[in-house]
Order: structure tokens, then C-alpha cells, then sequence
């Protein structure tokens, strides 16, 4: 006997109750300088024989059973899952920070119990045992969960996002409302961050094993009436969001206006094409103040040719996106470099206008009149008339480009060439003159 307190018999120790024959009394005690396990506890009473204290104790300073350790630990194989506990009375997952991960692609399946699992989850209904799994998305992304109990018992399904200190439950629709199987989606994308699903029981007492599936699908945001630059969403990747015309207005009064005329090129190769016409170099150019797309569908343009308006070229086709303007020049090529918000264009027939006085019309399909310029006249040659301010002021001579003093037309120096074709009066984009 040790000098510790060894297992009393005769029932006064720990046994195991029932029937059976009991463990007769030559096993070991425990031995040590610490107190042991006291007999004065219940035991487990039965016909047989319970431990006696006349074994040998055994010697040591660990913990445990000598005294000097704080009692018994975890057992495993027991059926409880305690901290510390061994995997076979804990099952995977059964902490949020041992979630199971889930590769988030395509449909995925899981096999899994809550059975002996602990309760951790606080938002649940009851205290039922729960088990985790987690996900990582790096973009947007739809998801469809499907929770089966293998064995009838009341299963529960949650997702939230955050962390595990600090949970944000996610909204969703369920698409089954069975007590056994539960279909849940998502209203709408899941942003891209950490994700948990919680599998846990309706009630304290429900557990049992399950089967998850769960079925991303990546959003595409392409389609959801919304043009996603930042995202890299342009007219061309994703014309349903991206295409200006989609919600262009009918081309009506107050949306498209001529801007500036040139009636008369003189010697000047305004279209940049090589060659310097008085024909081929005139133009007219069209501008949009309506702040939304217009739709460009059969928009005429008439000039003033022997006393009769005709017109001389259609535009049919597209739109013309808020704040961007087209130049119609009367014949020749396009030589301009590009430049942001126009687009040049080359008339159908010679526009024909008057060096000494022109009319200038814009119609749409209904032959209603967009804008009008009458009895339009430059005062020198090379010298467009223009709005002033563009697109809303009425028309006068260009103004002057550039610093310093204006140079006035000389008999022998002729005037400077203002014009300024695709642009504001002072040469900058549209977009920062119009309205």
C-alpha cells in the first residue's frame, strides 16, 4: 500500500454499477504524496467486488492519479468531445478555428457528423452540437447550399462571414423549408473576403450525420445593367453594360446642335488629308448638350444649295454618347489625329456651303428640325463661326487661339486660320466645354 489513499472496496469506491462481477481487489492503487482518488465518493454498486486499496501504489510526481495533478483528463473513446479531447470523441470541424476548408469552385460535397461534437455557435436556435467548414472567395460569387440529414433529425445550415470572434451572418433564401433538407441561396453575389458554414440542429437535442453541397458559381457582372470600368468592364468586353446606346435618348429638340461652321477653307487643309481644298475642307460640326447618349437614327443635315435646302449626308446608325461631337467635312480623307469625344466624318454629297452666306439644318427621322443656323456668314476667310459658349452661346467669329494680342486680317498677311474642328473653341475636349 502506498502512501497515498488507494480505491476502497465493498462499494465505497469507484466500481462500475450492474450486474456483472466486479474487479477484485489485487490491482494497483495509485501511490503517491498527493491525494488520490478518495473512496468516500458513490461508486458503481454491484454483486461483485470493488477495488481494495492493498495493491501497491505507484510512485511519481506526474500528474494524474498521485495527487500533486489537478484530476482526470479527457478519455478518449468515451463518446464526449472535451477540450484536449483525441479525433475519435471530436469530429472534424467541431471548432470554428478547425473549420474544414472548401475549395470554392464549381460543386463541392461533404460527408460529415455532428454527433459528440460540441456547441459553439451562439447565433443558433438551441445548443445543439455544430460543425464548420470555411471558404475564401477572391472575387464575387453566387452560392447554393444543400443540407441533407442522412438520418431523420431537424439540421440547420448557417453562413457567416468575418471572423470567428466576431460573426456576420449572411442573408438567405431558402428554396426547400424541410426540417431534413435545407436548399439555401444567395440573394445576391458574395463579395470576395472569408466565409464559414455552420452545420448544426434545430433543437439541443438534434445531431446526426449530414451531407453538404454546396455549388459556386463566379458572377459575372457583365449583364447587370451597370458599367463596371474599375472592374475592367468595357464597350467592347461587355457591350449589354458598357454600350453608350443603351440608354440613349431619341434625338429630339435640345439634344444635338451645329457648334461651328466653316464656310469658307480659303487656301487651309483643314482635313489634314495633303490636299488644300475650298471645297473639300469646309464642315460642319455636331455636338450633343442633352447630358445623356442620343440616338443617331437617320439624323439629315441640309445645306443651302442654289436656293434650295438638300440634304447632303445622313448620319443612321449608333449614337452619340453625352458631351462628344461629330465633324462632317465636305470631301477629301481624314488626316486629324484622333481625338477624344469626336468622330470625323466625310459627307455623302459636297456640302456645298457659300462663302457669302449659308443655311445650315439638322432633322431627324420625322423631318423635325434639331437646329437651324440661318444666313450664316463668316467675316474673313478661315475663320469658322462657332458658339460662344460651345454648344449653348449663339454664334459669332472663332476667337482668337492662343496668347497675346489677336493679329487682325491685313491685305498682305491675310487672316490667321480660326477654326478649331473637334474641339472647344480653345482647342480642349468636349467633355470639358459642354453641358
Amino acid at each position: 500500500e502506498g502512501e497515498g489513499e488507494g480505491f476502497e472496496g465493498e462499494g465505497e469506491g469507484v466500481g462500475f454499477e450492474g450486474e456483472g462481477e466486479g474487479s477484485e481487489g489485487e490491482g494497483v492503487g495509485s501511490e503517491g504524496e498527493g491525494e488520490g482518488f478518495e473512496g468516500e465518493g458513490e461508486g458503481f454498486e454491484g454483486e461483485g467486488e470493488g477495488f481494495e486499496g492493498e495493491g501497491e501504489g505507484s510512485e511519481g510526481e506526474g500528474e494524474g492519479s498521485e495527487g500533486e495533478g489537478e484530476g482526470a483528463g479527457p478519455v478518449c473513446g468515451d463518446g464526449r468531445c472535451d477540450p484536449g479531447d483525441c479525433v475519435a470523441d471530436c469530429p472534424p470541424g467541431d471548432t470554428c478555428a478547425e473549420a474544414l476548408p472548401v475549395e470554392p469552385v464549381g460543386e463541392q460535397q461533404r460527408v460529415g457528423t455532428t454527433l459528440n461534437a460540441r456547441h459553439d455557435f451562439a447565433p443558433e436556435p438551441g445548443e445543439s452540437p455544430d460543425v464548420f467548414y470555411t471558404f475564401e472567395l477572391d472575387r464575387p460569387t453566387f452560392l447554393e447550399l444543400v443540407l441533407e440529414s442522412t438520418t431523420p433529425w431537424f439540421s440547420a445550415p448557417f453562413i457567416f462571414g468575418g471572423s470567428c470572434a466576431a460573426p456576420v451572418l449572411v442573408e438567405l433564401r431558402d428554396e426547400d423549408g424541410s426540417a431534413v433538407r435545407a436548399r439555401l441561396v444567395t440573394y445576391s453575389p458574395l463579395p470576395a473576403g472569408r466565409y464559414y458554414i455552420v452545420v448544426t440542429g434545430l433543437t439541443d437535442f438534434d445531431e446526426g450525420p449530414f451531407l453538404l453541397t454546396l455549388t459556386f458559381e463566379e458572377y459575372d457582372p457583365c449583364g447587370d445593367g451597370v458599367c463596371d470600368e474599375a472592374g475592367g468592364e468595357t464597350a467592347a468586353s461587355c457591350p449589354a453594360d458598357c454600350d453608350p446606346c443603351l440608354q440613349a435618348l431619341p434625338a429630339g429638340p435640345g439634344t444635338l446642335v451645329i457648334n461651328e461652321i466653316l464656310l469658307d477653307p480659303s487656301s487651309h487643309d483643314v482635313n489634314a488629308d495633303g490636299v488644300a481644298s475650298s471645297r473639300q475642307d469646309e464642315f460642319i460640326e455636331i455636338v450633343n448638350v442633352a447630358g445623356q447618349p442620343v440616338r443617331l437614327e437617320w439624323i439629315m443635315i441640309e445645306t443651302d444649295i442654289g436656293g434650295e435646302e438638300l440634304v447632303v449626308h445622313i448620319i443612321d446608325g449608333g449614337c452619340l454618347p453625352a458631351r462628344q461631337g461629330i465633324v462632317l467635312f465636305s470631301g477629301g480623307a481624314i488626316g486629324l489625329p484622333e481625338i477624344p469625344g469626336t468622330t470625323f466624318l466625310i459627307s455623302d454629297d459636297p456640302l456645298g456651303l457659300n462663302n457669302t452666306g449659308d443655311t445650315v439644318a439638322l432633322l431627324n427621322r420625322s423631318s423635325t428640325v434639331l437646329d437651324r443656323v440661318w444666313g450664316a456668314v463668316q467675316s474673313a476667310p478661315a475663320r469658322s463661326l462657332t458658339r460662344i459658349p460651345d454648344g449653348t452661346g449663339p454664334f459669332g467669329d472663332h476667337p482668337w487661339i492662343g496668347p497675346g494680342e489677336p493679329r487682325g486680317c491685313s491685305a498682305d498677311l491675310g487672316c490667321p486660320p480660326l477654326f478649331s474642328p473637334g474641339t472647344c473653341a480653345n482647342g480642349e475636349p468636349f467633355a470639358t466645354c459642354l453641358p
